[in-house]
């Protein structure tokens, strides 16, 4: 169903949102380095650019296609303990 299709395309949509967020309030990119070259030297952001290529891959898994994508909720969750 189209429903289906655009929650499965905007699943990843949190995790997109922090790591813009950590990019925004790195000192990396006000020091005027590449996006590119931040994600490699700041260990934070990294680590949030990981989860969102977990999200990204876990669209193409058949068996999270039929059961849903909830790496979103686990990268929701593990945010919340670490108080970010």
């Amino acid at each position: 169903s189209p429903a289906h299709g655009s929650r499965m395309a905007n699943s990843c949509n949190v995790e997109r949102e922090v790591v813009l967020a950590c990019l925004h309030e790195s000192p990396c990119i006000a020091d005027g380095r590449t996006v590119k070259e931040c994600l490699e030297v700041d260990p934070e952001c990294k680590e949030k650019r990981l989860a969102l290529m977990n999200c990204k891959r876990g669209q193409l898994d058949m068996r999270k296609r039929i059961k849903g994508n909830f790496v979103s909720n686990e990268t929701a969750e593990a945010d919340r303990a670490h108080g970010s």
